[in-house]
């Protein structure tokens, strides 16, 4: 009996090794499945973000696209430069500009920079007192006047 179970134990262990070797080579086999598909995936996106329209730097160029733009001032409020005077008069535009950077003020329309929610805000966005008490006080007095 004990050799029928000598050799009945290295079988199992047998069977183990070749059981483990099988769901190590699933396992390496799925890894790379998903290695080769994260690249994929990666080499499309830099692909698709090289073929996207690019913001220029170039003053006569503006951008007369909304929701393109609407997408850029969210990255970077001071991306409201390249938007056409339209757009720059688009409180939407405008506010989700400032919302990323108040000093994106600087690009709204005139209109706009009188815009009482425009003016809001700014002044909740902005750290400087005395900047925000200069431009409320010149603000009051262009109203009076």
């Amino acid at each position: 009996m004990d050799e029928l179970d000598k050799v009945l134990r290295e079988h199992e262990k047998q069977f183990d090794r070749e059981a483990f070797d099988k769901a190590n080579r699933a396992r390496e086999s799925a890894t790379n499945a998903i290695l080769e598909s994260a690249s994929k995936q990666a080499a499309d996106d830099i692909k698709q973000k090289e073929n996207s329209p690019k913001l220029s730097d170039e003053p006569h160029v503006k951008i007369s696209d909304k929701a393109f733009i609407l997408v850029k001032v969210k990255e970077n409020g001071m991306n409201l430069k390249y938007a056409s005077e339209e757009l720059r008069n688009d409180k939407e535009v405008v506010l989700a500009a400032m919302t990323e950077n108040h000093e994106a003020l600087e690009f709204a329309s005139d209109d706009l920079k009188r815009d009482s929610d425009v003016i809001g805000l700014f002044v909740e966005k902005n750290d400087d007192k005395d900047e925000n008490d200069m431009l409320l006080s010149f603000l009051n007095n262009e109203e009076m006047s």
